[in-house]
């Protein structure tokens, strides 16, 4: 499902920094219970650009997907939850999330989740 700039209204969200060209790049990565409530990804500029993320909970990739072409800032897309409703999704040992671009570019896009620890 693609977002627009609602996404950066959610509060606090994390650039994912210097990233290389379709290698993914881990952005969040705990080793400890929770719910994983909301996770979101999208660009900052109208660079065009595809957007890849993988979510690994527990040791088990449960999301890995590429976005179409994206050519507008602040689009991209949630994987958990959404603006109306929070997700609820336990992770017993560990949660990992990692992302890429289609460019090698810096700050570029910015990585949403939405989390509590046991």
């Amino acid at each position: 499902v693609l977002i627009n700039s609602m996404i950066s209204k959610l509060g606090d969200y994390t650039l994912t920094g210097s990233v290389t060209a379709n290698t993914l790049k881990t952005i969040l990565d705990l080793t400890a219970q929770g719910t994983l409530l909301l996770c979101g990804l999208a660009s900052v500029d109208s660079t065009p650009r595809m957007l890849w993320i993988v979510i690994t909970i527990d040791d088990i990739i449960i999301y890995d997907d590429t976005t179409s072409l994206i050519s507008t800032s602040s689009q991209g897309f949630y994987i958990v939850g959404s603006l109306n409703v929070l997700q609820r999704i336990t992770f017993n040992k560990s949660l990992k999330v990692e992302v890429a671009s289609s460019t090698t570019e810096t700050d570029k896009t910015f990585l949403k989740c939405l989390y509590t620890l046991i």
